[in-house]
C-alpha cells in the first residue's frame, strides 16, 4: 500500500474535529459519520479510485523505481542516452556494470516477500558507494545496472569488485539477514564517439555477460562480454 491508495473511515456516529484530524494525520483520506448515504459513498468511491489509478499511471510512465528509490528501466535507459552523448563529445568511455543478486521470484517473476529486504539492501549499497557522476537503475526485479563515464574496461571491471563488496560487506553488518550471492556482468567502450553501438546495445552486452556469469558451471560470478571469464577473486 502506498501513500496513493485511498483509505475511507466510517464511524458508528457523527465524527468529530478530533476524529477527523487524528484520521486525516493517519493517513485516511476522510472520516465519514452517519447518515450514510450509499449513492454518495459510491461517488466519492469512484473520484478515489480514478485518482489512484491516474497516480499509478504516472509513477509508471516516471523514471524512478518506487521500491528502492533508483532510476526504474525508462529512467536509467535515459540517463544512459544522455551520458552516451557526452561521452561523444568528449571521445570519453562508458561503460555498464550490471549486478544480479539471487532472489526468490514468484510466478509473476516479481521478487518474493522474503526477498524485498535484499533488494532494499542492495539499493542502499549501491547509492552509498556509486560516484555521483554514476547513474544506478534497476533493469528487472532482480537485476541492477551502473552506467559509468570515463571508465575503460579495467576500470569498469574493478567498479563491479568494488560494488559486489559493498553489497557483500552491507550484508555483513546485518547477520539478522542472509547473505547473498552476486553475479555480475559488463561491457566497456573505450571512445563512445567512435563506437558503433547505441547506450541500449551497451546495456544488452552488458546483459549477456550477466547471463553468462548466472549460467557458468565453474561458478565464476563476474564476467566482461569481450573477455574469457576469469575468477573475480
Amino acid at each position: 500500500m502506498t501513500p496513493s491508495t485511498p483509505i475511507l473511515l466510517t464511524l458508528h456516529e457523527p465524527p468529530t474535529r478530533r476524529d477527523r484530524l487524528a484520521a486525516l494525520r493517519a493517513g485516511a483520506w476522510d472520516c465519514l459519520g452517519p447518515p450514510h448515504d450509499a449513492d454518495e459513498l459510491l461517488a466519492l468511491l469512484d473520484v478515489l479510485v480514478a485518482a489512484k489509478l491516474d497516480v499509478d499511471q504516472t509513477r509508471a510512465e516516471g523514471l524512478i523505481d518506487g521500491s528502492t528509490g533508483l532510476y526504474n528501466v525508462r529512467g536509467v535507459t535515459r540517463r544512459a542516452r544522455e551520458m552516451a552523448s557526452q561521452a561523444a563529445r568528449h571521445h570519453a568511455a562508458l561503460s555498464c556494470v550490471l549486478l544480479a543478486p539471487d532472489l526468490t521470484l514468484d510466478e509473476a517473476g516479481e521478487v518474493a516477500p522474503n526477498s524485498q529486504p535484499v533488494v532494499q539492501q542492495v539499493a542502499a549499497a549501491l547509492k552509498a558507494t556509486g560516484r555521483r557522476s554514476d547513474a544506478i537503475g534497476r533493469l528487472s526485479p532482480d537485476a541492477f545496472a551502473v552506467i559509468a563515464m570515463d571508465a575503460d574496461a579495467p576500470q569498469a571491471r574493478q567498479l563491479a569488485l568494488r560494488l559486489a563488496n559493498a553489497i557483500s560487506t552491507s550484508f555483513q553488518a546485518t547477520p539478522q539477514t542472509p547473505a547473498v550471492r552476486l553475479h555480475a556482468g559488463y561491457h566497456s567502450v573505450p571512445d563512445f564517439h567512435e563506437a558503433s553501438l547505441d547506450p541500449v546495445d551497451l546495456m544488452l552486452r552488458a546483459t549477456a555477460a550477466l547471463r553468462k556469469a548466472r549460467s557458468d558451471p565453474a561458478g565464476v560470478w563476474l564476467w566482461g562480454f569481450d573477455e574469457v571469464a576469469t575468477p573475480a577473486g
